[in-house]
């Protein structure tokens, strides 16, 4: 078979509810580059979120990381690509969610920064073991190097409000109260046709696989797009495939298994649309 570039979404896809890879997810992993297959994972944390994982870095190829914008190997964390956000941009939007009240959480390398406390956000960083710096005034927040920034709410107001303000940023919905916002051409599946050009393969090598509006261009672009069973239906809708199982019972493996090792089980199913 020829050699597949497998690219997956980790929360709500490869990991599980208590941030772990999902039962059988590691092997597969580890048989599909056995084989001599590339394994990425493409997601919307960033370095700071990466700490909590079951597994280190090594473990995969390449890391695409804040939803496309930065590009690190694997075996040696070099990283390869990186785009921060404009600094106007980011203050502008620092200022607008603050005189609303709305919790925004900003990223910058290794370092993150919160405008406010909130139980959903000291759960999630308790959770991969990190503290953010809290802060009340824009200047103690290093604005020429964010890397992406996450606002936590209710994710369709939100959205909403930052087209109607006219930021010249891009704002997707990740998970249901978490909108991450980005530069205009940034997503997962730019960050992975510039890994593609570097490593030489092309876009039919690709299998993709995710569950959330985040992961769409890359699903719909790669040469094989998978969607979880617990995926939105606006995803399942897209898909070439749409797993049986889902994240919490180890979807990623089955398609692993049947899609790029061929070791075929009935647990991925053509997409009816």
């Amino acid at each position: 078979m020829r050699r597949k570039l497998i690219a997956m979404d980790l929360d709500g896809t490869a990991v599980d509810s208590e941030g772990r890879l999902a039962p059988g997810v590691k092997k597969a992993i580890v048989d599909a580059r056995a084989e001599g297959h590339m394994v990425a994972f493409v997601t919307g944390r960033a370095d700071t979120d990466m700490a909590a994982l079951d597994c280190g870095y090594e473990f995969v190829d390449y890391l695409i990381l804040n939803n496309g914008a930065k590009l690190v190997r694997g075996h040696d964390r070099t990283v390869l690509e990186n785009e921060v956000l404009n600094r106007d941009e980011v203050e502008r939007l620092i200022r607008f969610c603050q005189e609303r009240d709305i919790q925004v959480y900003v990223i910058c390398g290794r370092e993150c920064y919160a405008s406010k406390r909130g139980e959903r956000l000291e759960r999630y960083m308790d959770s991969i073991g990190c503290r953010p710096h809290y802060f009340e005034d824009i200047s103690q927040v290093p604005t020429d190097r964010v890397e992406g920034m996450t606002i936590l709410g209710e994710a369709a107001p939100v959205c909403s409000a930052i087209r109607e303000q006219g930021f010249n940023l891009r704002a997707v919905i990740s998970e249901p109260f978490c909108v991450d916002v980005m530069n205009p051409e940034v997503n997962k599946w730019n960050g992975l046709k510039e890994l593609l050009r570097r490593i030489g393969m092309e876009r039919e090598d690709v299998v993709a696989v995710g569950d959330y509006d985040n992961d769409l261009e890359m699903i719909l672009q790669s040469g094989i797009g998978v969607a979880v069973g617990n995926a939105r239906e606006c995803v399942k809708a897209r898909a070439d495939y749409v797993t049986v199982r889902d994240n919490e019972s180890g979807a990623v493996a089955d398609m692993i298994n049947e899609l790029v090792l061929g070791r075929t089980s009935g647990l991925c199913l053509r997409n009816a649309g």
